[in-house]
């Protein structure tokens, strides 16, 4: 448990609200993280009732909600989660080492990601190891997590560098295959057949996800949640 494990040398650049020439801390788990992490993730499921409902009327930052099936149940089990971008790439994950989700994404190897309530894709999870690609994202966490998340996560890198979980979410297939849409925008349907359309509803709403709420005359919200 007290192994440390040296950052590699090589630095790197990322987009997307991430971090460049990043020099990552050295790896080293903390009884005193650990702890607090728990207990601020524990406050967070007393919320969840509140923060879905948030987050279905106005969005929430770079939350997102995750559907993947269970490892012993076999049911489709939801939570929301931070959806990250580095280099155009999603991802998610759990800093406080692995909880029963990222347990069930491990299994499943598939989850679908709603980034707006009725907007979903299915995507393949690809467990991340030590390197470059998941010190990106866990440093990328400390910029694109909404206050005071941000400060938090700057503040337990070296823990999370050490214990965290974390995924790249990959699309099924290049043609956008396994994305949903069945909706209205101004009076036009959104369906399946829309790619170009649906493509550029997400490319807003990864924008969106600077502020805590998508704006009113965003066309974002003309979507009507039909099936999720």
């Amino acid at each position: 448990m007290s192994e440390l494990r040296r950052p590699d040398s090589a630095v790197w650049s990322t987009t997307n609200r991430g971090t460049s020439a990043y020099d990552p801390p050295m790896a080293r788990p903390s009884a005193v993280w650990r702890f607090s992490l728990r207990l601020m993730y524990a406050g967070l499921r007393l919320l969840d009732p509140i923060l879905r409902a948030w987050w279905r009327a106005f969005g929430l930052g770079i939350t997102a909600q995750l559907t993947v099936r269970g490892r012993r149940s076999g049911r489709q089990r939801s939570v929301l989660v931070g959806l990250l971008y580095v280099d155009g790439r999603r991802y998610v994950g759990h800093p406080n080492g692995a909880v029963g989700w990222t347990r069930n994404l491990a299994a499943a190897e598939e989850a679908r990601v709603a980034q707006l309530p009725g907007v979903w894709a299915t995507f393949r999870a690809v467990p991340l190891s030590d390197g470059p690609e998941r010190d990106a994202i866990i440093a990328a966490t400390a910029h694109q997590q909404p206050f005071p998340g941000n400060l938090v996560y700057r503040a337990a890198q070296r823990h999370i560098r050490a214990v965290g979980v974390y995924f790249r979410l990959e699309a099924l297939d290049s043609a956008g295959r396994g994305l949903v849409i069945d909706g209205v925008r101004g009076g036009e349907l959104i369906n399946e057949r829309n790619v170009a359309a649906i493509d550029d509803l997400l490319k807003e709403a990864s924008s969106a996800a600077l502020s805590s709420w998508v704006p009113m005359g965003s066309p974002l919200h003309g979507i009507r949640h039909c099936r999720v």
